[in-house]
């Protein structure tokens, strides 16, 4: 959660006590949430796929998937 309310902080050049003290848990989550989907979309477009799944779970999916 720290690394969260920095990010933010830093983003909208706060101090993180002021996060702390405007920030609702909402504003946070969806923060946090936006910032993984982003890492996640830059990952995809730079390495393949492997570097956010495990090939298990790739399996699995393409499985279920031809059920």
């Amino acid at each position: 959660m720290y690394l969260v309310i920095d990010a933010m902080a830093e983003k909208y050049g706060m101090l993180p006590t002021q996060v702390l003290g405007k920030a609702t848990t909402q504003d946070l989550f969806i923060f946090n949430i936006t910032n993984i989907l982003k890492a996640r979309a830059n990952a995809k477009d730079t390495s393949d796929i492997n570097s956010t799944y495990r090939q298990d779970e790739i399996q699995e999916l393409y499985d279920n998937i031809k059920k």
